[in-house]
């Protein structure tokens, strides 16, 4: 699994990005790298491939205010310097990336055919050539990289600099986990919270189509309609005793001394007399375990290995069972049987095949030929001091519903009216070309505020996020559950 460790300070961040590293060398990888602006505003990288101590031997006297480094598990491209983390566009632009984009090939022939020159058989490359042709039509770096993930199709967590922006360091989030770590006039973007354990103790989780724009004192947060937006600030207790080998020779052999204390912390508070405790699950896990009539888990890995091994268990205890890879499972037809419950276990949490087989089961399959999407849904809002529920529905809900009824693929549309407010909640067909859709609703939108009375605010779009449901689900119906806007 990769990692990724970014930081923006006043002081020398080499160390910093190293010692990260060093903290994620659990997640296993095969090379690793770093790039950092020095006090010249030059873009300077490293990259070698084994262990992070043979990076640390080429940092000797490197020294950077701003930089992001990774630790690369090989999947475009095998294990070797040119293709490992961060890549670089000429030397303006730095990018480490966890995930995959799918579309890279055909972004690869037009930014040939526009000029660039590849040195790597990655899918990464294809990201910071394009924050790089971005920069070049004359975005900064936040508007590049907006403009660039409109342009991904994939999973990806992103750290990015620029030699041009050399106090900036953009991070964004569509599928794979990244975290922002809140310092003292310095901060940070992780993979994983244990690798700013050092540096930060405050932090924030990105949400999937969140881009980041960080600097020394401030960090600014935009969902995927460039909303800005808060994001909960936590507090970390992870600990260096939780991430360190401890004495063992490798983390596997940590792990597995470990798991004995592992099961027990986790099954604490969570045992009744002589079972285990359902309202840990959720407040409805009663009902959905006594509907379910049989298990479907989906894992990848060792957790596949360890869902087989529940096979047995279920179905000593009468329980119908049924195992399948989860790279299996995205690509292929299912029957799903009235009252299954659906599982899936990742070791990592963010296991790409994983949580995009967790995603289908919930929102169902794209039809033949379709490419996997996002759930569709979209809401504009127009806010209006002191309107009245009554004029909202005349002179905003109207010209809003009248606009925005003829957008391709539009599914349903439902309206609200209120004192000082009115929204509309949009859903789309599946296959949906999120790009298109929202600037077909921008460009909607600006023909109906032309035709709102003076005194209305400025409307807003957003992604409705149907990302924070339970990892279990179950399907009682064997069709695809309605959703309620």
């Amino acid at each position: 699994m990769c990692g990724i460790v970014g930081a923006v300070a006043k002081r020398d961040v080499t160390a910093i990005l190293i010692d990260g590293l060093k903290r994620l060398e659990y997640r296993g990888y095969d090379s690793a790298g770093l790039a950092l602006v020095n006090d010249q505003s030059e873009l300077v990288l490293r990259r070698s491939v084994g262990r992070v101590v043979g990076l640390e031997a080429l940092c000797d006297n490197l020294q950077g205010h701003i930089g992001v480094a990774h630790t690369r598990w090989a999947t475009h491209g095998r294990p070797a310097e040119h293709n490992a983390h961060p890549h670089t566009s000429s030397y303006q632009v730095a990018v480490v990336h966890n995930g995959i984009i799918e579309n890279h090939q055909s972004l690869r022939e037009q930014q040939k055919k526009a000029g660039f020159k590849f040195s790597s058989e990655t899918d990464t490359e294809v990201i910071v050539h394009q924050v790089d042709w971005h920069m070049q039509q004359g975005d900064d770096l936040l508007a590049a990289v907006q403009n660039t993930v409109d342009e991904l199709k994939g999973a990806y967590g992103l750290g990015i600099v620029s030699k041009q922006e050399p106090n900036r360091l953009i991070a964004a989030r569509s599928g794979s986990p990244l975290l922002i770590g809140l310092g003292n006039g310095e901060n940070f973007i992780a993979s994983d919270m244990s690798a700013l354990i050092p540096v930060a103790k405050r932090y924030m989780v990105l949400e999937d189509g969140d881009i980041a724009d960080v600097h020394l004192d401030s960090v600014t947060v935009y969902d995927s309609a460039r909303n800005q937006v808060e994001r909960t600030v936590l507090i970390s207790t992870l600990s260096d005793e939780e991430t360190d080998l401890g004495g063992y020779a490798h983390y596997m052999k940590k792990e597995i001394h470990e798991q004995t204390r592992a099961i027990t912390e986790t099954m604490e508070g969570r045992l009744g007399a002589d079972s285990v405790l359902e309202l840990p699950f959720g407040d409805n896990a009663r009902d959905i375990f006594d509907a379910a009539k049989e298990l479907k888990i989906v894992a990848c890995g060792t957790s596949f290995n360890a869902a087989c091994v529940a096979k047995y268990w279920f179905e000593k205890f009468g329980v119908k069972c049924d195992v399948e890879i989860a790279s299996e499972y995205r690509y292929r037809q299912h029957v799903v049987n009235e009252g299954t419950l659906f599982m899936t276990i990742s070791q990592s949490g963010e296991t790409l095949d994983t949580m995009a087989a967790l995603e289908m089961a919930y929102v169902g399959l794209p039809k033949e030929g379709e490419p996997d999407i996002e759930i569709p849904a979209i809401f504009v809002s127009v806010p209006f001091p002191g309107i009245s529920a009554e004029d909202s529905e005349t002179l905003l809900v109207k010209p809003m519903e009248a606009e925005l009824s003829d957008l391709d693929g539009l599914k349903t549309m439902s309206a609200t009216a209120a004192e000082s407010y009115a929204g509309v909640a949009l859903e789309f067909e599946f296959g949906w070309d999120k790009t298109k859709i929202l600037a077909d609703i921008r460009s909607a939108m600006n023909n109906a505020e032309a035709q709102f009375p003076a005194g209305a605010d400025q409307y807003s779009i957003n992604e409705i996020n149907f990302s924070e449901f339970p990892i279990v689900i179950v399907n009682l119906t064997g069709q695809v559950p309605e959703r309620t806007l």
